[in-house]
């Protein structure tokens, strides 16, 4: 297995437990999982590992129920911003509307 591939299947992993809310996770078990991502954003392949991948969605989600954690904050907004950098299309992401109930639903709003 090359690099890509093992990052690719990091990514994977990470995207998984990114969306899988557990409401007793520990806040530094969640900023660990965003360092990791941070990381995988950071690396060489990003923009073809990030490519197609849903990540700003479950990113804002986590952001916006955590918003008092500062270090869940500083990290998640870090990831955020080298999102853009590295996807160019995650603000038009961000800025459509939300087209499907499936995502009302990941938001809480019902």
């Amino acid at each position: 297995m090359d690099n890509r591939e093992e990052l690719a299947e990091r990514l994977k992993k990470l995207l998984v437990r990114l969306k899988t809310p557990q409401e007793d996770r520990q806040l530094s078990t969640l900023i660990q999982i965003l360092k990791d991502l941070l990381s995988l954003a950071r690396t060489e392949h990003a923009a073809e590992l990030f490519e197609d991948k849903d990540v700003h969605l479950p990113l804002t989600v986590v952001l916006s129920s955590n918003m008092s954690s500062k270090g869940v904050q500083q990290v998640g907004l870090s990831l955020l911003c080298q999102l853009f950098e590295i996807c160019p299309n995650t603000l038009e992401e961000l800025t459509r509307p939300l087209q499907a109930s499936r995502e009302w639903e990941i938001l809480g709003v019902h």
